[in-house]
């Protein structure tokens, strides 16, 4: 927040002007990133982070407000700041006291670190998963898994295919239930940090509060997704919907058109799309072709066209290499790789 000046009686035009319109630092920060005389939407957002990480969370209890902000702490645990000295009563003559809007910056820090750490929160499963993790139940099987795994590395050999399947879904069951778990790691936190008190609170009332909290960061993730897409490719007078619904699935046909040499009838059966009703006379998959094409354009945009051109060969060697396998060292390998991916995914979280 800016402190402003301690006396007033003596001001330009300019100055008069600014006790109307508060300066705005935000917008200070994007005419600096100017490049040609146009702000540059990078070079601002650079600059914005470190102005934030400057100011920090005034919203903090632990540190000294501004020098003429004080924040004073109602029922209900409702914050309200009050801003002095920056300019003088034209009617009174004193300087004046009013209360303002919470400082701009802390609801920027807020947005940001809900964008980056949240995802879109289902309570119902959040609390089911909280109450396995906090049961005898949780215990049992990870300690199980951890059985299965040490068996299978000890006694590779006698580690039956059954066996290995089992353990692969128990483990794929823990994981969902981790992934669905991690929103709780930041909501009870950010829940704590602004409201102290509810650590007082009965189970039942935290997880009220902690579902409320959910609902709000499901609606501004919601609106935050929304705005994106709209500046990235939406229009003023048609529905928002991207150029390509299904990338992945336009990518797919693409690697099996390019990599594995199929022709438009194969990749349908392989992705179980249907040929169209004139496909005998006229021999055209429509559908399948502009797949493919989309698919082309979309990897020769990550890769060039001749980086896309010798990964197509890596591909098709790698695939050379995996068909001259037996069938019993296709499962050795894919078992060993299966479980090697499960592992970095366990160690990452």
């Amino acid at each position: 927040m800016n402190s402003g000046r301690s006396d007033n009686t003596r001001r330009s035009s300019y100055e008069l002007l600014e006790d109307l319109v508060d300066y705005d630092e935000a917008l200070e920060e994007l005419e600096a990133s100017s490049k040609d005389g146009t702000p540059h939407i990078p070079t601002f957002a650079q600059g914005m982070l470190e102005r934030l990480k400057e100011v920090g969370l005034l919203h903090r209890i632990d540190i000294e407000s501004p020098r003429n902000v004080r924040k004073v702490k109602l029922d209900k645990g409702q914050d309200v700041w009050v801003r002095f000295d920056r300019y003088r009563d034209r009617r009174e003559g004193y300087m004046a006291v009013e209360v303002v809007d919470a400082p701009r910056s802390d609801r920027a820090i807020l947005a940001a670190m809900v964008a980056w750490l949240g995802q879109s929160v289902d309570f119902e499963q959040l609390l089911e998963v909280s109450r396995f993790f906090a049961s005898p139940e949780s215990k049992d099987q990870i300690e199980k898994i951890e059985k299965s795994m040490n068996r299978m590395y000890e006694e590779a050999e006698d580690f039956g295919f059954e066996e290995w399947k089992a353990l692969m879904q128990s483990l794929s069951d823990l994981l969902e239930k981790i992934e669905t778990g991690k929103p709780i790691k930041y909501i009870l936190p950010l829940l704590l940090y602004y409201r102290p008190e509810v650590s007082s609170y009965s189970p039942q009332e935290i997880n009220d509060m902690i579902k409320k909290t959910c609902g709000y960061i499901n609606d501004f993730l919601e609106s935050l997704r929304k705005l994106q897409a709209f500046l990235e490719y939406g229009t003023p007078n048609r529905k928002l919907a991207p150029a390509v619904k299904v990338p992945s699935r336009d990518v797919r046909a693409a690697i099996l058109h390019d990599v594995n040499g199929f022709n438009y009838r194969q990749i349908g059966e392989r992705m179980g799309i249907p040929l169209p009703p004139d496909f005998e006379v006229k021999g055209e998959h429509q559908t399948i072709r502009k797949m493919v094409q989309r698919g082309q354009r979309i990897l020769e945009g990550a890769f060039g066209k001749e980086g896309w051109r010798e990964q197509v060969e890596t591909m098709k060697t790698q695939n050379a290499w995996w068909q001259s396998l037996s069938a019993e060292e296709r499962k050795h390998e894919f078992h060993r790789s299966e479980l090697r991916a499960i592992e970095l995914e366990i160690f990452s979280r």
